[in-house]
């Protein structure tokens, strides 16, 4: 697993969107046993808006608590968010389809918290898998050194129990720390992850910089 952490901290700060991301989150097709500091599976992706009023609450209710996910993975190393893949299950890996705005996701993230998270997302297929059954991948960039950790404003937004985030809240990833702080132990999964070629922890192997070819601009980011 430390290996895991390792390339995916690579990834993170090249602000990749590819196939690597998906060969190190996805190996050989299947999904981790568990999660960890760097990434979080999700079954499902809300979109904005629906059309019953029921709808409209569970959507705002479940983007609001996206936008605490990605603060915490923000103020901690950053991240990933996959969905399209459940927790639990036979075969866990459902696909997604739902459209997603990543703009106007970033702009209400600042509306709420008053700091700029740059998330980029991505539809990407799945290795192994009909071409039509694709995944979704949202980067969460990290909070960079010295800059002060991002916290929710007194309105935030509203939690499935209908509940507001406020200032106070600061979360954390469940398995990490902040990224100024020490760094938890993961707990081991069961199936070995797959190395990346010529990429090492430090983010060297090929010359390739934090804007190479595994960043932002690859097709299909918003």
């Amino acid at each position: 697993m430390a290996r895991v952490l390792s390339e995916l901290r690579v990834l993170v700060h090249e602000l990749a969107l590819n196939d690597d991301v998906v060969e190190v989150l996805l190996p050989s097709g299947r999904p981790h046993d568990i999660e960890g500091q760097l990434w979080d599976y999700k079954k499902h992706l809300r979109v904005a808006g629906g059309a019953t009023e029921e709808e409209r609450r569970r959507n705002k209710a479940a983007w609001g608590e996206l936008f605490k996910d990605v603060v915490a993975f923000h103020n901690a190393y950053g991240g990933y968010i996959v969905f399209g893949v459940a927790d639990r299950g036979r075969d866990r890996i459902t696909g997604c389809t739902e459209e997603f705005d990543c703009g106007d996701f970033n702009k209400q993230l600042q509306s709420y918290t008053e700091a700029n998270i740059e998330c980029l997302f991505r539809f990407i297929a799945v290795p192994g898998r009909p071409t039509e059954t694709q995944i979704a991948l949202l980067l969460i960039p990290r909070r960079q050194t010295g800059v002060a950790p991002v916290r929710f404003r007194k309105e935030g937004p509203i939690k499935a129990n209908g509940a507001h985030l406020g200032r106070a809240a600061l979360p954390r990833r469940p398995h990490g720390a902040l990224a100024d702080g020490p760094a938890h132990p993961v707990r081991s999964a069961r199936r070995r992850p797959v190395r990346l070629r010529g990429r090492t922890a430090d983010g060297g192997g090929n010359g390739r910089g934090p804007y190479g070819r595994h960043g932002w601009a690859a097709s299909g980011c918003c």
